[in-house]
C-alpha cells in the first residue's frame, strides 16, 4: 500500500490545540454490512498476533461497530477494489512473514458470515495463492493500515467523521474533568512532530551519504549514462532492464564507490543497520539529530 503524507497539522482545525489524539472514525450505519439481514452460518478461520489482534481492536473503533461487523466490511471493501490493492500489504499476511509485529502468531480467531461472502473471499484468496488464514488476515490488516495511513478515506456508504467533530465529542465528554497526564504526553508529542517537520522544511535532513535516505539509482544520472551503465551491469552478471530494488541499491553503490559485490552488500546491509537505528530513535532523539545533520 502507497502510504500518503496527511496534513497532519491542520492550520485551519479549531481543535489542534486541544486535541492532539489522531483519530479515525466512519459512520458505517449505512454500509451493505452492517445493513444486512442474511444468516451468518458459515465460518472463516485465522491467526493472529498479538499486534494484529491490536490492529483489530482499533479497526472496530475506526469503523464503530461489533467485531464480525468490522471484519466483513474489511473482506467487503477489499473484494470491491481487488487484489492489486491487497498485494500492496501482502507480505504482513503470508502465514511465514518475519515482518515487524506480524510474526509470532497464536490467537486463533473464527468469524461467522454468510456463505455467499464466503466463497467469494476464498475466490480472492485464491487469485493471491493464499490460504483461507491467510486472506482472512490480509484483509483485516490491509484495511487497518490503509485507515491509519489514510490511503483509505472513503468506504462504501461510509461517512469519515470530521476531526473537528470527534475534537468537540471528546471536549464535552471530558469538560471539568482534571487534567489527564495522557493528554499531556500526547501534546508533547505532538509539538515534537510539529518542530521535526518545521526542522525539516528549514533544510535540516536525513544523512545523505546512506544509501536508505537518499536514491542512489537516480543520483547516477542513469538516463544519461544508460549504456556505460549496462556494460558495467553484464559485466557483473546483471540486466539492466530487469533489475529489481535491492539489485539496484548494490549495483549503484557499486558504480559510484568502485566496490565490489562483496564490499556493495557489505556497505547496504551497514547502512540498513544505521537507518533502522536512527528510524527507531525516540521522537525527541530523532529531532536533534535531523538538526546536528543539518549543521
Amino acid at each position: 500500500m502507497k502510504k500518503s503524507c496527511p496534513e497532519r497539522f491542520n492550520a485551519h482545525s479549531k481543535s489542534k490545540d486541544f486535541f492532539p489524539i489522531k483519530q479515525y472514525r466512519f459512520d458505517t450505519i449505512n454500509h451493505p454490512i452492517v445493513q444486512s439481514k442474511k444468516l451468518c452460518k458459515f465460518r472463516l478461520k485465522t491467526i493472529l498476533s498479538h499486534q494484529e489482534e491490536q490492529k483489530l481492536e482499533g479497526l472496530i473503533k475506526s469503523l464503530q461497530s461489533s467485531k464480525r461487523e468490522a471484519i466483513r466490511i474489511s473482506f467487503y471493501e477489499a473484494l470491491r477494489r481487488g487484489k492489486e490493492s491487497l498485494q500492496t500489504v501482502l507480505l504482513y499476511g503470508l502465514v511465514d512473514s518475519m515482518e515487524r509485529g506480524h510474526a509470532a502468531r497464536s490467537k486463533t480467531f473464527t468469524v461467522a458470515l454468510p456463505n455467499a461472502e464466503k466463497k467469494v473471499l476464498l475466490e480472492l484468496g485464491k487469485e493471491l495463492d493464499l490460504s483461507e488464514k491467510e486472506i482472512v488476515r490480509l484483509a483485516i490488516i490491509w484495511l487497518a493500515y490503509g485507515i491509519k495511513y489514510e490511503a483509505i478515506t472513503r468506504i462504501h456508504k461510509c461517512q469519515r467523521i470530521s476531526y473537528d467533530k470527534l475534537a468537540d465529542k471528546w471536549s464535552k465528554e471530558n469538560r471539568g474533568k482534571a487534567p489527564n497526564p495522557r493528554m499531556k504526553k500526547l501534546k508533547e508529542a505532538r509539538d515534537i512532530e510539529k518542530e521535526i517537520l518545521i526542522a525539516m522544511d528549514e533544510g535540516a535532513g536525513l544523512d545523505s551519504s546512506n544509501i536508505f535516505f537518499t536514491n542512489s539509482w537516480t543520483k547516477l544520472n542513469y538516463n544519461y549514462n544508460h549504456e556505460r551503465y549496462e556494460v558495467y551491469a553484464k559485466k557483473h552478471g546483471y540486466n539492466i532492464n530487469h533489475l529489481n530494488g535491492w539489485e539496484k541499491k548494490i549495483l549503484a553503490i557499486m558504480i559510484m564507490f568502485r566496490f565490489t559485490f562483496k564490499q556493495a552488500v557489505d556497505t547496504y546491509y551497514e547502512d540498513r543497520r544505521e537507518a533502522d537505528k536512527i528510524m527507531r530513535l525516540p521522537r525527541a532523539e530523532f529531532l536533534q539529530h535531523i538538526r546536528d545533520n543539518q549543521e
